[in-house]
């Protein structure tokens, strides 16, 4: 069974990465840093 989460964006890091909170349920929120995958975005 998969997983949904809220993701709130607060900053884009560069081309393939963003920083930002993640809900996970139960009043939990962790500030995260995503990074896509399968994306070729020049560094910064």
């Amino acid at each position: 069974m998969p997983y949904e989460y809220f993701f709130k964006p607060t900053r884009v890091v560069d081309g393939d990465t963003v920083d930002g909170f993640i809900d996970l349920g139960f009043s939990v929120h962790r500030k995260i840093r995503v990074r896509l995958g399968g994306i070729d975005a020049p560094e910064t």
